[in-house]
């Protein structure tokens, strides 16, 4: 992991190294792959596709009823609330909600075969086999090498809520261009926006849940 500033200057590095004990390495994994793997270890038929859940009411007893946007109700005995911040789990055993943290922006990333080009050679050194997170003036270009050679990264500045991405990816790079380059960063990190691939470009506002969130435990 590197973290510089806006100029591409690394300003902190940890090497891949990481603890010579075994047991306190912290190994990393794409999250495509980790799915893979979870899902190819349990029977097919045990994971239902293509249920979005509206709601989750108790129905007493431990049993919770789950109504789903286009397939109707289940009963189960079981609920395990895994489903992001913005949770259909969680108000069954707290009413907070995501606060808006006033930070919005992108998230895109360059192909692996464009990677391998001879020109972009300057930005995998500086990202490496692992990450470069670079600061300037209130803004943040988070980049990853994920495992497939495909370098993910992450804009993002202050704005509004209701901040919305352009309706094609050439008004994209154009917009965040004209967010980063004027304050002074390196065409090295620019690249990251110029060379994004157009099928991977999704808008990433910021949310977080109350510092002091927490819930009673219920036996």
């Amino acid at each position: 992991m590197k973290i510089g500033d806006a100029e591409g200057n690394i300003l902190f590095s940890r090497g891949r190294q990481g603890a010579a004990d075994p047991e306190k390495k912290r190994p990393e994994i794409d999250r495509s792959v980790l799915r893979k793997l979870l899902l190819d270890a349990v029977p097919p038929e045990s994971v239902k596709w293509g249920h979005a859940l509206g709601s989750a009411r108790a129905l007493g007893s431990g049993k919770h009823e789950l109504t789903f946007s286009n397939r109707g109700t289940v009963e189960c005995d079981i609920l395990v609330g895994a489903d992001s911040a913005n949770s259909r789990v969680r108000p069954l055993v707290a009413p907070a909600t995501p606060i808006y943290a006033g930070i919005t922006g992108a998230e895109i990333s360059i192909a692996p075969e464009v990677v391998a080009q001879d020109d972009l050679k300057a930005i995998r050194e500086l990202v490496g086999q692992g990450s470069f997170f670079s600061l300037g003036s209130n803004k943040f270009l988070g980049a990853q090498m994920n495992g497939d050679g495909r370098i993910r990264t992450y804009a993002w500045f202050h704005g509004s809520k209701d901040w919305r991405l352009p309706q094609t990816p050439d008004e994209v790079r154009r917009v965040l261009l004209d967010t980063y380059a004027p304050e002074g960063w390196s065409p090295t990190l620019l690249q990251l926006i110029e060379r994004c691939d157009d099928a991977a470009i999704y808008l990433r506002p910021l949310y977080y849940l109350p510092v002091a969130h927490m819930w009673e435990h219920i036996r």
